[in-house]
């Protein structure tokens, strides 16, 4: 059996612990921030496939998003889980540790899907960062032709 598998609850209770300590759990109710991990180490486990994964961290990302979390509140989520894997696996009885390839495995998952989380944040903050640009430029033109037009409109 698959060792994120067995220690499943024990790696969530850990992990739901560390996690409401961090600042990415500001103002988040135990739902919202417990409403990716789940999903996450069940992946690790070969119980979810990537792409309904990676559809939930692009959910998860645009509400922290919206809530003006920062990308590094939110890929600390992941580096906590990662933290509590290792420790479950350094205190687990030595009959029941992931192997070394196991292990590295899980981390190498976590860690690209951290790498694939800056992606899609950084995707998220130039698309805002244009919409905002393109209001801007609106509001400009807007703006001069109102100061340009006649005085006698203007006074209407």
């Amino acid at each position: 059996m698959n060792f994120v598998q067995h220690h499943h609850q024990e790696i969530l209770h850990e992990w739901a612990i560390e996690a409401r300590k961090a600042a990415s759990a500001r103002g988040l109710s135990d739902l919202e921030l417990n409403n990716m991990i789940p999903l996450l180490l069940a992946s690790l486990t070969g119980g979810a496939e990537w792409e309904a994964l990676a559809r939930h961290i692009e959910s998860h990302l645009g509400d922290r998003i919206r809530r003006g979390f920062e990308m590094a509140e939110i890929v600390e989520e992941f580096a906590i889980l990662q933290r509590c894997i290792a420790d479950c696996a350094r205190n687990s009885p030595s009959a029941e540790r992931p192997s070394e390839e196991e292990l590295a495995r899980i981390f190498v998952t976590l860690q690209s899907t951290m790498v694939r989380t800056a992606d899609v944040f950084q995707e998220h903050m130039r698309l805002d960062e244009q919409q905002e640009k393109r209001y801007l430029r609106m509001l400009r033109t807007l703006a001069d032709a109102a100061l340009r037009a006649p005085r006698s409109r203007r006074a209407r």
